[in-house]
């Protein structure tokens, strides 16, 4: 995360559809994650809903596994 916010630039924060595409997900899905609690962190402004890119690489991580018995 930046230390300060002279690091985060313009582009960081991406549109619902443009998050989506970067973790492989629908729009639709991301909605429904933003209602229940679940997925990677947004921001809102005003109205608008935007995602921190490193948020959404955080998110992916997070849920990276080897095995499908992994909970």
């Amino acid at each position: 995360m930046p230390q300060n916010e002279n690091e985060i630039k313009s582009g960081d924060f991406v549109t619902t559809e443009e998050a989506a595409g970067i973790i492989g997900s629908t729009p639709g899905t991301m909605a429904v994650w933003r209602h229940q609690g679940r997925g990677p962190k947004f921001c809102k402004f005003g109205r608008s809903v935007r995602y921190y890119k490193p948020h959404l690489l955080e998110h992916a991580f997070e849920n990276c596994r080897v095995s499908t018995s992994q909970a």
